[in-house]
């Protein structure tokens, strides 16, 4: 029988095993991240029959979060089926449910869902948008009362934390780099703490449970809001498709990896792997690893670590040395007056460059004089 606490949360997560997990386990840290207790009970955990400490769980949250994936309401009228009575008991104590629709789910015809569950259509739900994951969190926050301020906490972080964090995540890769992976994870926690959407910090934690052989869950949780997170990095979304591959994840690898070469669709490099993995992909079905044999590939597990980290280093280098030969952009980041300021520079540079011989001296030192003081923004 499971056991839980008097913990009073603001939310409690409702899913199906088969579709659903890797969703619950990301929406839940999300919201932890902003400062909500989440309750998110594990069906590997479920004794049978329906928990009575669970009830007084559901009971106690104001707020029931009830994830629908492709199928998730089709057993429903078997009985002692746990999705059906944890919706049931939300109901009955009128509970602000938030139905969270993931692709390809539809509501069953009204004869097929149970009498105590069939108000459950009326609610109106989010769509989970994995591309747009900020917004999505940031909507399902204002769907719970009581819990708005939460959201002020997600995007509360100040410039100077951002720019803490960042250093806190570089400090946190040399430490994992040198195997002191305890100070690691802590500046990993800490810049969250400072930046709950650090990316880099949701990455590092990722190849730190892929290393040291975590459940393959809270792997695939780590570099699945990395992804989500920083939508626009092609680099990430590589490194998220060959994390899911290795963890039996192969629908959601192929879709990882389609979206990094759509960002970047001049790399050739995902564009032939992604012909190659195609070719496999569409004879196979997603099959999650267990730990067991995640544990038997442990070896294949720290090099995949090792390997995608020294990738995600280079791609941070390299941007940060072509950043390097652009000085003035970081000016006019600091300073708006310089965008204008520069553009006049341009301009007048440019009228200088294809007119100087048919200048006289006299205007060529004008033209010259002027863009030079706007370069220096005065």
């Amino acid at each position: 029988m499971n056991t839980y606490d008097n913990t009073v949360y603001d939310a409690f997560i409702s899913y199906r095993r088969d579709g659903g997990t890797e969703t619950a386990r990301s929406i839940k840290e999300s919201l932890e991240k902003r400062g909500l207790k989440v309750f998110l009970d594990f069906d590997e955990l479920k004794t049978g029959r329906f928990d009575e400490s669970l009830l007084r769980v559901i009971e106690h949250s104001p707020n029931f979060i009830v994830i629908l994936t492709k199928g998730a309401l089709d057993r429903c009228l078997i009985g002692g089926d746990w999705v059906t009575q944890e919706i049931a008991l939300a109901l009955k104590t009128k509970k602000n449910i938030v139905p969270i629709f993931k692709d390809g789910f539809t509501f069953p015809s009204p004869e097929s869902l149970p009498e105590t569950i069939k108000d459950l259509p009326h609610y109106n739900g989010l769509k989970y948008d994995d591309n747009y994951y900020n917004a999505f969190i940031d909507e399902l926050v204002e769907r719970m009362p009581g819990c708005h301020a939460a959201k002020h906490l997600a995007i509360g972080a100040t410039r100077k934390d951002r720019q803490k964090a960042s250093q806190l995540t570089i400090l946190g890769k040399r430490m994992f780099r040198q195997g002191l992976i305890d100070d690691a994870i802590r500046c990993y926690n800490e810049a969250l703490a400072l930046d709950p959407d650090s990316s880099e910090a949701h990455l590092g934690l990722g190849f730190i449970a892929l290393a040291k052989l975590k459940s393959p869950g809270e792997i695939f949780t780590a570099f699945q809001t990395a992804a989500a997170l920083n939508t626009g990095s092609s680099g990430i979304k590589y490194i998220f498709s060959r994390v899911a591959g290795f963890l039996g994840y192969f629908k959601t690898s192929e879709a990882a990896l389609k979206d990094a070469l759509r960002i970047d669709p001049s790399n050739q490099s995902y564009r032939n792997e992604l012909l190659q993995f195609s070719r496999i992909a569409e004879h196979r079905t997603d099959q999650p690893i267990s730990f067991e044999d995640l544990s038997a590939k442990s070896g294949e597990a720290r090099t995949l670590a090792d390997t995608l980290l020294t990738e995600e280093e280079d791609v941070i280098v390299n941007m940060r040395w072509w950043i390097s030969l652009l000085p003035p952009w970081r000016w006019i980041h600091q300073s708006p007056h310089l965008g204008p300021a520069l553009m006049a520079s341009g301009i007048f540079g440019i009228l200088l460059l294809f007119n100087w011989r048919s200048l006289d001296t006299l205007r060529a030192l004008q033209y010259l004089t002027i863009s030079s003081l706007c370069f220096l923004g005065l």
